[in-house]
């Protein structure tokens, strides 16, 4: 798919040519790079399947030797039970793929044809000023995804340079030194570990897997331990964000006026709500990320048979499609929260949304 970025159309013939590839023979020390690799591979709790090496041990293979690919097939099962019907079959299944995968080849090129244009003027413009943290930001990654590491380096010092706690920029560039095994990565990575919480994981794992490549086993395991530690971490702040209780506390959203002026404009898009209150729940674990409530009320009739229905359908109308400024659980207050509707009235002391029609009856 990284073909996407250059050529405006799919290819033509990407099973065919996938088959090609598989029978062409690999460079027997690319083959051991690649086994090491992969059998350096840990499970880590969040994965679905376990690893290589756990997979190995469970069907009793034999280290010694070390283990290697499979000489290459002269004649594959889809050559031997298809015969000719192969060359049909595959060229049906590239017809089908093709027409699956355009829409979104294209989108995903003309996407890139926009954002090599935005590199190219913020290129331009740092040539003749300095340009702010966010557009060197932008120039950093965009070169990472159109040009490569290299080229990206630099420009992802420079952004730390001028912003040292630049998540962002501290995770890739931690990245891309420790895919070079450069133990320079680590650093990096431990800053954007210790300032992004959803780092963490992918983070340990890295570094873990150059600490074994390099043989520092006792190192590694440090950083396999943190990994488990920090997924307790996220199960309990998971379950902590799970909706509400009735011994929650909450407190007052803090968002910015910009971000609360957004939301109240979409929620104006919705002509069943009445009222609607936003606060922030108060949670222990990883409390720099908020986790906000969102309390809606819905303008119903008073011969209305199918209120908890409708009420249902407005929540999932919402959850769709409203763009919450961060993890928000959506309600719908009515006669059966009572006491939920006083407590976010009491925290957030006015509605977030107020439609014309209520405000109109509150001032009347």
């Amino acid at each position: 798919y990284q073909k996407a970025q250059h050529q405006p159309n799919p290819p033509q013939t990407p099973f065919q040519d996938l088959a090609k590839a598989l029978s062409s023979p690999i460079e027997p020390n690319q083959q051991q790079q690649w086994i090491r690799s992969a059998l350096m591979s840990q499970t880590h709790h969040a994965d679905t399947h376990p690893c290589l090496l756990e997979r190995l041990k469970a069907l009793k293979y034999p280290f010694n030797p070390p283990p290697s690919l499979p000489i290459l097939v002269k004649v594959t099962a889809a050559e031997e039970f298809l015969g000719q019907a192969l060359l049909p079959l595959t060229q049906e299944l590239e017809r089908q793929w093709h027409t699956t995968i355009n829409y979104q080849w294209r989108e995903k090129y003309t996407q890139t044809q926009a954002i090599r244009q935005s590199l190219e003027a913020l290129e331009a413009k740092a040539a003749q000023s300095p340009l702010s943290v966010e557009e060197a930001w932008n120039r950093a990654r965009w070169t990472l995804d159109l040009v490569g590491t290299q080229k990206a380096i630099p420009l992802l010092e420079s952004v730390l340079t001028r912003q040292a706690d630049h998540v962002s920029a501290n995770y890739l560039l931690g990245q891309i030194l420790i895919a070079q095994d450069n133990e320079a990565g680590i650093n990096y990575l431990e800053q954007a570990m210790a300032l992004d919480p959803d780092s963490v994981l992918s983070g340990t794992q890295s570094i873990y897997g150059f600490l074994r490549r390099q043989g520092r086993d006792t190192e590694a395991n440090q950083y396999r331990q943190k990994a488990a530690k920090h997924h307790q971490l996220l199960t309990l702040a998971q379950e902590e964000r799970s909706g509400f209780s009735q011994g929650d506390r909450f407190q007052p959203h803090g968002l910015s006026a910009e971000v609360e002026a957004a939301l109240q404009q979409q929620l104006a898009g919705y002509p069943e709500i009445k009222e609607a209150y936003l606060v922030r729940k108060v949670v222990l674990i990883f409390p720099d990320n908020p986790y906000y409530i969102l309390g809606v009320s819905r303008q119903g009739h008073f011969l209305e048979s199918n209120s908890s229905t409708k009420d249902q359908q407005l929540i999932d109308r919402l959850a769709d499609e409203l763009e919450c400024p961060g993890q928000t659980w959506i309600t719908i207050l009515n006669s059966t929260n009572k006491s939920l509707k006083k407590s976010l009235r009491k925290t957030a002391i006015s509605p977030i949304y107020q439609s014309v029609v209520n405000q109109t009856l509150i001032t009347n």
